[in-house]
């Protein structure tokens, strides 16, 4: 199985699996948004959260029906959570899908493959965390170092704490 990436007018990037390819396309037509391009991924997909990021930033990989997919190390808690509480479960006409929203993707997930990517997820949870917040000290520190040597200024009034599900 791979990922189809499709684009279309008014929505953001949409990576489904193969066998929910015409499922998506169909209801990207009842909404009126022209398809743009369909591709079919022979590598992994992802989807990540704006701000800034580290360009020696790890991935954890996980499994959708042999499609592989990359979350950044970071952002797998995130993910996790936002899967958990899914508040973008749809159901149409006996459908039932979820979508994981990134900033400028979407992965779209049948009800089966994102109670087995939870699982998945939830078993290495512990771990990924531990590595998200070594990751984390490291790109804190060296901006901190960046400051303290005079290449960066904070801009006026600026919090500047750590904000996100790690803190």
């Amino acid at each position: 199985m791979k990922f189809v990436m499709i684009r279309a007018e008014g929505l953001k990037t949409q990576f489904v699996t193969e066998n929910y390819k015409d499922f998506v396309l169909k209801e990207c037509s009842k909404r009126g948004s022209k398809v743009h391009e369909i591709e079919v991924c022979d590598h992994p997909i992802g989807i990540d959260l704006p701000g800034m990021i580290s360009a020696n930033r790890t991935f954890q990989s996980f499994s959708v029906d042999g499609a592989e997919m990359k979350l950044p190390t970071t952002e797998v808690e995130h993910f996790y959570l936002q899967l958990k509480t899914d508040p973008h479960t749809r159901n149409i006409k006996t459908k039932h899908f979820s979508k994981m929203y990134g900033w400028l993707g979407v992965i779209v997930l049948e009800e089966e493959q994102r109670d087995r990517l939870l699982i998945d997820m939830e078993v290495l949870l512990p771990k990924i965390k531990d590595q998200a917040k070594a990751e984390r000290d490291r790109f804190l520190g060296a901006i901190k170092q960046l400051k303290d040597d005079g290449y960066l200024a904070d801009p006026p009034g600026a919090n500047n704490k750590p904000t996100g599900p790690l803190n």
